[in-house]
Parts: structure tokens; C-alpha cells; sequence
């Protein structure tokens, strides 16, 4: 995808399922206070989470656009800055938002730390409006083009098919059955896989 670099891009979108603790309540209130617009996309799980806690916040600058649909969203994609994402949000929607180029932020867990580090986003560790709008405005010194073209080097098919293809092999290596059991023990829940790999 051709990215939008245009220096008036300042807004961004959020991704995930809207329930409590989901972060988006945080992700708006940051959202006024670094003066950017906001796209919003995704599942409602708890409604009334979203009338109570994300309604109150919705404005011309913070839209809610219902579910994520990849045609209608490739357009807002182009158009964004960063992305936020909250629970919920596919691997696969993960890879495309670093393929287009965009920042990713969220709350920390296993799924995004494999994926995101100082050059393509940020995790915070809690969600607190006053460091998320700080973490939203140093989103503009991340270089897209890099972030863009690295997702595609690291994650494109046919580097995952080689890295599958190299743990198969090592998995083909070993013949006794607990030892073979106790490797994709380890392969699916280390994080020390991506070293093999």
C-alpha cells in the first residue's frame, strides 16, 4: 500500500473489542489531550460500558465507525498516523497495520511484545490519559517508510514459510516422543522460540 506521509495526517484509529478494562475510555481522553482526531473500530461486547464510559467522549474528532471490515478500513488506514490497538484485535490485523506503515500502541502483553519495539510503536503498562497523550504525540518521530518496510522483510510470506520450514526441521530431528512433546511445549510457549526461529 502507497502510504499518505503528509505532515497534516495527526489522527489515528483504534482496533479491538469494546468491553471493560478495554482501554478505550484512556485512548480518548489521550486523544483530546495530544489534540489528535480518532477513528474507532471494532466489536461492542459490553454495551453498556460503551453508552456509560466511551458515548460521553464521542465527538467530530472521535467517530466511531462500527466493525472492523477490511474494505472500509483500508481508506481510514491510509489516512492515520497510528493505530491503538485494544484486545481482541487479530495477529493478522497486527501484520497489516505495520505493512501500512503505522505505529502501533497498546497495552503491554505477549501477543504485541513478539511484534512491536521502540521502532514501530509502544506499550504502556497501564493506561494513564497524560503518558498515553505524550506516547500519541512522539508517534510523528517513528519513520513509516521503516516501519512499513521492515514489517514486510520480517513478516512477508515467504520469510514465515522459512522460519515454519526451520522449526519443522528441528522438531523432525528429535525421535523420542517426550522429547518431541516437551519442544513444542517449549516452541508454543517460550518466547525464546523467536531465537530459533
Amino acid at each position: 500500500m502507497e502510504l499518505n506521509l503528509s505532515n497534516k495526517i495527526q489522527g489515528g484509529v483504534w482496533l479491538g473489542t469494546i468491553k471493560d478494562q478495554c482501554g478505550l475510555k484512556e485512548t480518548l481522553e489521550a486523544c483530546q489531550l495530544a489534540g489528535v482526531k480518532i477513528k474507532i473500530f471494532g466489536e461492542i461486547e459490553s454495551e453498556s460500558y460503551f453508552t456509560n464510559e466511551v458515548g460521553p467522549l464521542l465527538s467530530r474528532d472521535a467517530c466511531f465507525h462500527g466493525r472492523i471490515d477490511s474494505k472500509s478500513i483500508k481508506r481510514h488506514l491510509k489516512n492515520s498516523r497510528f493505530a491503538i490497538v485494544g484486545p481482541g484485535l487479530k495477529r493478522e490485523w497486527l501484520l497489516d497495520l505495520l505493512s501500512n506503515g503505522l505505529p502501533i500502541l497498546g497495552m503491554v502483553n505477549p501477543h504485541l511484545q513478539e511484534l512491536i519495539n521502540s521502532s514501530n510503536g509502544k506499550l504502556w503498562s497501564k493506561l494513564d490519559p497524560l503518558e498515553m497523550s505524550k506516547t500519541i504525540a512522539s508517534t510523528k518521530e517513528l519513520c513509516r517508510v521503516k516501519i512499513q518496510q521492515n514489517a514486510i522483510k520480517k513478516w512477508n510470506t515467504a520469510v514465515m514459510a522459512r522460519k515454519y520450514e526451520k522449526v519443522y526441521n528441528f522438531l523432525k530431528e528429535i525421535h523420542d516422543r517426550k522429547a518431541k512433546e516437551k519442544a513444542y511445549w517449549y516452541l508454543y510457549t517460550s518466547s525464546k522460540q523467536r531465537t530459533l526461529v
